[in-house]
């Protein structure tokens, strides 16, 4: 009996192709791609903590072991993630942007090139925002400065600094 693996290989116009135009296949299909997540943790199929990929981006890792293999992180490394978190306490975006940071594997993590964080800042009177990697993101939220790990009071949470006390505003 022959296994799918060696079928697919064989038989699938895509598998047959040579790698180097396979990759510019799977870029055409991801690259530029915005995934928006709004400020409750959906919008359309997205979920912040699972990222329930919609069918027509995902549906390529899904053919077989192989483009799984060749394309599982391309939407983290070509894709734009937009967390918009409007109108909230002054570091609950921070709170949200933690969670969804945590649902991400630390290979998944490395490989997100771009991911944007806007949340409404009293200081400014407007939405600051800025454009980073997910690792820079990660480290921001280690930074001790930012601490808001277990939460905050009420009490602290009014003295907590606003958003754009992280930095400018890109």
């Amino acid at each position: 009996m022959i296994s799918s693996t060696t079928l697919n290989a064989t038989d699938s116009p895509l598998l047959r192709l040579p790698a180097e135009l396979r990759n510019l296949i799977f870029a055409h299909v991801y690259i530029g791609t915005r995934y928006s997540l709004d400020v409750e943790g959906f919008l359309g199929s997205w979920n912040l903590g699972a990222l329930d990929w919609d069918q027509s981006v995902i549906g390529l890792s899904l053919v077989c072991r192989q483009t799984h293999a060749e394309t599982s992180l391309l939407p983290y490394e070509l894709g734009m993630f937009d967390l918009f978190t409007g109108w909230q306490c002054k570091l609950d975006g921070l709170w949200r942007l933690q969670g969804f940071l945590e649902k991400r594997t630390p290979r998944q993590i490395d490989a997100m090139a771009s991911l944007k964080f806007t949340q409404w800042s009293v200081t400014l009177n407007g939405y600051w925002h800025q454009t980073r990697t997910a690792a820079y993101w990660v480290a921001k939220l280690e930074d001790p400065s930012v601490s808001f790990y277990g939460g905050f009071s009420i009490e602290a949470m009014t003295q907590a600094v606003d958003i754009s006390s992280l930095g400018p505003s890109d």
